[in-house]
């Protein structure tokens, strides 16, 4: 095996003889999108092993020039530049052609996509060998990075063995967003605002979208770090390891920056135990900011920063505070920062967006986003192909009509579809008979769908004093109880008139259930407040629930709330201050005058919705509470 710098003086040559050959088709329109695509890809992996060859000379580095792995990915990347090459040149290779016009492309339609895909994954591998060996490097030389004590989450960034089996987007799902995210990406300084805040329900796929732009983004080689945040786990809960983590990783990717990092830890080696503002300032926003200006003014560099589920670190007012953090690495002279975040639209998360000035945030709302229907839908057929393989099934199994029947149920929950096809594939059961009980009770999946919704519920009643809880419970239950158990959705301010409760009342029961309900901003008052998806209702009525050790006062008894309801409803019609039935409610002067022949637009104008809703569902609210039956017998 050659030494990587001989392999990367090759794979210059080659890629210079590959440049002379763009000539040669030039004039080839149907060529001219090929050749666009595979001379970026041939540039960016001319300029990836130049940077290589400049550090492997670099006397601090010198464990690269005895990385076996790194010198097989390179002849690896050599290998393909030349099959590029000789396909070029093959036309050079015959003299007749000579006094022709040169009109045939040598690639049949999948080649070029094909090269392409070989070339980025050696120059992925690149990459990662590249930032493995300068992590040793840098651990083994006297550098002290650990030696100064920097903690970090170790299984937090992109890649970490722990998270090796979460899944990544299928083919041709999330395109429209995926475009979306790769044109922020690439738009010029000025033009992309600095933070994407990629917002959406619990079980949308937030994380799963996060997982693929992080892998897309350091096959480019431009992923500078990134964080996973996860619930429960000690390093990757909190705040108290984030910027440490992303500085580490900011470190192995960056010479100018590592060595301000470097200086920093040295001089407070302690740092790690220090407060997030600190460590941000010292570990992130100065050694970007201090970095050596390059020569020309008008370049700078890009740096892409991933981090994911912000929701899932475990102090609210550290949510914020991140926030407003990052948001100082808008308009460094050196370097372009952008930084992909999702979470879910939690209080916290939107205040400190809210905090933000304008422009330096965009955010787009994941399950407002189209398509979501057809992308769950090439999900269930990915996995039901699986199924179909391991258990031998019929290769129409289990049906259009079925899973066209299972997107409807799933949407926009990709975590629900996920959790049917767990269900339905274990090797247990007879696949069909899971199918047909998916189809008849979608709550019994798995523990899955309920671990999506328990941490929003615990956030409601942490550090919650005994009278505080009590009222809380009782809130809780009647609105949003009513909400999932209504016959149709109304606005707050009916809810508020139905229940005789304030409209500030519900809105702070219901301010930290963005995740799981859909709920109108002040604009759009009058719209109805919904469930994302059927199974948070399911959830909240559960035994599951009713028997949890710490949130069964958060349990639902459907027949109470249906009881509550029908009495609410009678009482609501029976009032006499004028919120109730009366004689000629519509001002028509018209006795006698059927319904139907009243204009919808006069109904709208002179009845409330709560009153519309009570007057025809009393009798449903009634009919579904045994208590209230009983009471009115």
């Amino acid at each position: 095996m050659a030494d990587p710098l001989s392999t990367i003086a090759s794979i210059i040559a080659v890629i210079q003889g590959i440049n002379g050959c763009w000539k040669i088709y030039s004039g080839i329109k149907d060529a001219k999108s090929d050749i666009d695509r595979l001379s970026v890809e041939v540039a960016n992996i001319s300029g990836l092993v130049e940077r290589v060859g400049a550090l492997i000379r670099d006397p601090k580095f010198y464990g690269l020039f005895e990385n076996k792995d790194l010198a097989g990915a390179l002849e690896g990347c050599q290998d393909e530049l030349r099959k590029l090459q000789s396909k070029l040149d093959s036309q050079k290779e015959h003299p007749r052609l000579s006094l022709f016009k040169r009109t045939k492309w040598p690639f049949a339609k999948t080649g070029v996509v094909e090269t392409i895909n070989n070339l980025e994954r050696w120059k992925g591998s690149i990459n990662v060998f590249l930032n493995v060996d300068q992590t040793d490097t840098i651990r083994n030389v006297n550098q002290k990075f650990d030696l100064a004590g920097l903690l970090i989450a170790e299984t937090a960034a992109y890649g970490s063995f722990a998270d090796r089996h979460e899944p990544e987007c299928l083919p041709g799902t999330r395109v429209e967003l995926r475009k979306r995210i790769e044109g922020w990406v690439d738009a010029p300084r000025g033009d992309g605002e600095c933070i994407f805040w990629l917002s959406g329900v619990a079980g949308t796929g937030k994380s799963t979208i996060s997982r693929t732009t992080a892998k897309e983004l350091r096959e480019k080689g431009q992923l500078a770090a990134s964080f996973f945040f996860r619930r429960g786990e000690k390093d990757r809960g909190g705040a108290a390891r984030l910027f440490t983590t992303l500085a580490s990783q900011l470190a192995n990717n960056i010479v100018d920056v590592r060595r301000n990092i470097q200086k920093a830890i040295e001089t407070d080696p302690n740092i790690s135990n220090m407060g997030p503002g600190e460590q941000f300032g010292k570990l992130i926003l100065h050694p970007l900011r201090d970095s050596q200006e390059p020569e020309d003014q008008s370049r700078y560099d890009k740096i892409i920063i991933v981090i994911d589920a912000l929701d899932e670190c475990d102090e609210e007012k550290d949510q914020r505070l991140i926030i407003s953090l990052l948001s100082q690495l808008k308009d460094l002279k050196r370097f372009d920062v952008r930084i992909f975040l999702t979470s879910r639209p939690e209080l916290p998360i939107r205040l400190g967006f809210k905090d933000l000035s304008k422009g330096i945030h965009k955010n787009v709302i994941l399950h407002e986003e189209s398509g979501t229907d057809r992308d769950i839908g090439i999900l269930l057929n990915d996995e039901f192909s699986k199924i179909r393989k391991a258990r031998d099934l019929p290769s129409d199994w289990p049906g259009q009509d079925i899973i066209q029947k299972l997107v409807e149920i799933a949407v926009p929950l990709f975590i629900f579809a996920a959790t049917a096809c767990r269900f339905i594939a274990d090797e247990n059961w007879d696949p069909q008979e899971q199918v047909k009980l998916v189809m008849e009770s979608q709550t019994n999946l798995s523990e899955d769908v309920e671990k999506t919704y328990t941490p929003i519920l615990k956030r409601l009643i942490e550090n919650q004093k005994s009278i505080a809880l009590k009222r809380l419970e009782s809130e809780f239950r009647q609105i949003v109880g009513t909400i999932v158990n209504l016959a149709s959705p109304l606005s707050i301010p009916s809810l508020a008139r139905l229940l005789s409760v304030s409209e500030t009342t519900i809105d702070l029961r219901l301010k930290k259930l963005h995740s799981v309900l859909n709920i109108p901003g002040e604009s759009s008052r009058h719209e109805s407040v919904r469930t994302f998806h059927l199974s948070f209702r399911d959830f909240l009525i559960s035994q599951h629930l009713h028997g949890h050790a710490e949130l069964s006062r958060l349990w639902i008894d459907v027949k109470k709330t249906h009881g509550m309801l029908a009495t609410r409803c009678i009482e609501l019609m029976s009032n006499t201050e004028g919120l109730g039935l009366k004689q000629d409610i519509c001002c028509l002067n018209l006795p006698g005058i059927l319904r139907s022949e009243i204009d919808e637009e006069t109904v709208q104008k002179q009845v409330s919705p709560e009153l519309q809703y009570a007057c025809p569902n009393w009798v449903y609210h009634q009919t579904q509470s045994e208590e209230i039956i009983l009471m009115m017998i």
